[in-house]
């Protein structure tokens, strides 16, 4: 392992401010943001026990992130040491260690750690020697991290440090990563790292990643952007009545050839939570229209068609033992041990969703380190879990093309965004169902005697459920006096098949 050079560079100003008043964090969880756009949140979460400590968070979803489109070295074998995100590992006096956790089972590619010195003078440097196996296996470089500016004002006081890579002849220069699939690049000679004597660090970069890494940025405590006094289990799946969520399955199969497309119209009919087992039971109304393209290469087209629409009912069942991550609390962390095991969480602010799962299957856990296996294939896949949505999406476009599950339309009591499929409703309704005709009589919609029906919905034209009643419900008839005038689809479900009766009011 290279041992961690420092040359003290004399200072041009005399000017020292002590540091020891310096904590990395004082707060117990906190959210940092990336640079770039809608990206996943970082958790930063304080360690309970040890004040100068940050509990270890899963590093999966970044690691696959760094691990996409590089040019591997098929004979060396990489690892991943278990690091918090920003790579912090301790406060010594006034220094914070921050580690790089991406290594090789060579020891002379083994990068030491980055120190920030609070106790440097103005324009001081640090010079430490680091690899950079991924994409520049056998090169040397160093790193200079100088204290470079001083923010006072009334109320806080923040030192600033800028960063400068160095070739093997200590010159300096460009080091500009990026991921191939990725239109962004990091250059860690344009990222800083400022500490504040109130608030603790502020910016930082992605030590854990370096030199591989984003800029990040603090966004402020997690239970001032997140809401903890209810477990994120039921702001998932609760729902009521009436809600309804629009998605769209778009995948592909013989190598891209095949496109198949689901678009499903989702309905909450009626919802109760059983405490004593922890569980939602659900009732939802399903439309689904599936639609199937062939790309042919010769005319660079693809042909379209509509392949059949149906309606069914469901009763789904999701116990709060199933999702034991999704109801850890702050400040314990984003997943149930923060280790390699645990599915750990990130949130993404602007789509208010917590990122649950993502990696690549090349990646292999092991005793304390994780092993990118480069001559392995493998794909990514992101699960997550939208406020309020009551289900798991996913998106793997990252690697496989046009591969995903994501709602376009939600109507729930607090949210509605995107548009929904109001347009096709009455066509799946009709390739779905069988119409039928039922006798209304002084606004009232009059059952058949001895009728097969378990229950009854009403819609809308544009698809909105107005009402839904078992037929234990109904002695005779449906009143339909309450509703305004216009054009209304009664929906009857015999446990196997749908049938509909469209009327005007």
């Amino acid at each position: 392992m290279k041992k961690l050079c420092c040359l003290i560079i004399t200072t041009f100003f005399p000017m020292l401010l002590l540091g020891q008043d310096y904590a990395p964090f004082p707060y117990d969880s906190v959210f940092f943001e990336s640079s770039v756009p809608n990206s996943d949140l970082m958790p930063v979460v304080k360690h309970p026990t040890y004040p100068n400590a940050f509990e270890t968070v899963n590093v999966k979803p970044n690691l696959s992130k760094i691990a996409k489109g590089i040019n591997w070295v098929y004979d060396v074998n990489y690892y991943m040491q278990g690091r918090h995100w920003m790579g912090f590992d301790i406060k010594v006096q006034d220094v914070l260690y921050f580690y790089t956790g991406i290594y090789t089972s060579d020891d002379d590619y083994y990068s030491g750690p980055i120190p920030i010195d609070l106790n440097k003078n103005m324009l001081e440097k640090d010079t430490i020697s680091f690899f950079e196996p991924l994409r520049h296996f056998g090169d040397t470089f160093y790193l200079e991290i100088q204290y470079d500016s001083l923010i006072e004002n009334m109320i806080d006081t923040i030192k600033q440090y800028s960063f400068q890579v160095l070739d093997s002849n200590y010159l300096p220069i460009d080091l500009e990563l990026g991921y191939n699939l990725d239109t962004l690049h990091y250059n860690i000679n344009n990222q800083i790292f400022q500490i504040s004597k109130n608030n603790g660090i502020l910016k930082s970069p992605d030590f854990a990643y370096f030199p591989s890494t984003a800029q990040y940025t603090f966004k402020g405590k997690i239970k001032d952007i997140l809401n903890i006094e209810t477990d994120h289990f039921h702001k998932v799946f609760d729902l009521e009545v009436g809600d309804e969520i629009h998605t769209r399955t778009f995948g592909s199969a013989d190598i891209g050839r095949t496109f198949n497309r689901y678009s499903r119209k989702i309905v909450c009919t009626d919802q109760e939570f059983d405490s004593t087992n922890n569980a939602y039971y659900t009732n939802y109304d399903i439309w689904t229209r599936y639609d199937k393209s062939v790309f042919s290469y010769i005319t660079m087209t693809a042909d379209s068609g509509f392949v059949y629409s149906q309606f069914e009912e469901i009763i789904d069942t999701v116990y709060l033992d199933d999702y034991e991550d999704l109801n850890v609390k702050i400040p314990n962390g984003f997943g149930s041990t923060n280790d390699y095991n645990s599915r750990g969480f990130f949130y993404r602010d602007e789509s208010e969703t917590l990122i649950y799962f993502e990696e690549y299957v090349f990646i292999f856990v092991s005793d304390g380190y994780i092993e990118m296996v480069p001559i392995a294939d493998g794909g990514q896949e992101m699960d997550y879990y939208p406020f309020g949505l009551a289900h798991k999406f996913w998106d793997n476009r990252t690697v496989w093309g046009e591969a995903y599950s994501k709602p376009i339309y939600v109507s729930t009591t607090d949210t509605t965004w995107g548009t929904p499929y109001s347009d096709d409703f009455l066509d799946l309704v009709e390739n779905s169902s069988v119409e039928v005709v039922f006798f209304i009589q002084e606004n009232k919609i009059i059952l058949p005697a001895n009728h097969e029906y378990q229950d009854f919905r009403i819609y809308d034209i544009t698809g909105k459920l107005m009402d839904y009643y078992l037929s234990s419900s109904i002695s005779e008839a449906i009143d339909i006096s309450k509703y305004t005038h216009g054009t209304y689809i009664l929906i009857g479900y015999d446990g196997t098949s749908a049938k509909y009766f469209k009327f005007i009011r």
